[in-house]
């Protein structure tokens, strides 16, 4: 083959190869959304703290028109196709937002894979595939372990070990979950995930006032973790009915048990609970409170007309009771 025909066939050849390759358009448009998204995301958290829905409502369409806008850009742009980590990871984070857990999995193994040291890649993985249930159990708990490989010390490694307590912990393996929930506490003391997951071990094992205290303590949650609470909180509650603890009979334990119940719904076990704790400590005037809301949630005003009057009697200076009183004068 002479040269001039060898380098027509090179030149045919690289013209079919990038014909072959995906075309990428630039995503700084989808990026850009993708910012808009979570800042609109963290005014609506904050809106949703401050108890303001008209706040929460605007922000929150405002993301949902920033997600369209990033999804379809990232689409548009071939970015499931691309080698960058980075692409993938923010395609991901679209797809999990828009609920196409599947497709986003499938970018953040990719991800992992072109990163391997990179133990928040790992992370993100093993997040998802925790989500998409027992089946992609084993495979979560694998990217998790390699998360805290990387990274045993850090926020990262914490977060981890805290998923993989809720996963084991739905798996039937209790003192795995504990163990891993004990790990992320200790190495990182505010991670809520990890907390909740200790007050559901100590539900399951009858420690219904240190949960209390626990739960208690959490602060304002995210969304995401706040949706979580009521199905976790009854999963341990009949995990220790299953088992058959008990906690003792002091004001302390039910009350803090009325305040589990009341977190999943459960008002008028809540509202016993409740009731028994100022029984048995007649003085505690957080124990009238708690009788007084649920009583008039269970449209008992005039029961909880009494317990609010007791509270008083036992702390005057509650200007929430005191407002909650004045309310309740028009429901009687």
């Amino acid at each position: 083959m002479n040269t001039s025909v060898w380098l027509r066939a090179a030149r045919c050849a690289v013209v079919a190869l990038l014909a072959s390759l995906p075309v990428f358009a630039d995503l700084s448009g989808a990026r850009t959304a993708m910012d808009t998204l979570r800042a609109e995301q963290a005014a609506a958290l904050e809106a949703q703290i401050q108890n303001d829905q008209t706040g929460f409502a605007t922000h929150q369409t405002a993301a949902q028109a920033a997600l369209r806008e990033a999804c379809a850009l990232f689409k548009a742009a071939g970015a499931s196709d691309s080698g960058d980590a980075g692409v993938l990871r923010d395609y991901a984070e679209a797809l999990q937002y828009s609920g196409d857990l599947d497709l986003s999995a499938g970018l953040l193994a990719k991800a992992a894979q072109l990163t391997p040291e990179d133990a928040e890649a790992w992370l993100s993985y093993g997040r998802v595939l925790a989500a998409l249930g027992d089946s992609k159990a084993a495979d979560a708990a694998q990217a998790l372990r390699r998360v805290v490989e990387l990274a045993p010390d850090m926020p990262t490694g914490a977060a981890a070990y805290a998923i993989l307590a809720r996963l084991y912990d739905r798996q039937g393996l209790y003192a795995l979950a504990r163990e891993c929930a004990e790990k992320a506490i200790a190495i990182d003391p505010a991670n809520q995930a990890a907390r909740l997951a200790m007050a559901a071990a100590d539900i399951r094992s009858g420690r219904v006032r240190e949960a209390g205290d626990t739960l208690d303590a959490l602060g304002p949650l995210s969304p995401e973790l706040a949706q979580k609470i009521p199905s976790i909180l009854a999963d341990s509650l009949r995990g220790m009915a299953r088992s058959r603890h008990t906690f003792a009979d002091t004001a302390d334990n039910h009350l803090a048990y009325a305040k589990i119940l009341f977190r999943i719904g459960r008002m008028q076990e809540a509202l016993l609970a409740a009731e028994r704790a100022a029984e048995l400590k007649e003085d505690n005037y957080v124990a009238h409170n708690l009788v007084g809301s649920l009583s008039r949630q269970l449209g008992r005003s005039e029961r909880a007309r009494q317990a609010f009057e007791r509270s008083l009697e036992l702390n005057p200076n509650q200007p929430r009771t005191r407002e909650a009183l004045q309310a309740l004068a028009g429901d009687l």
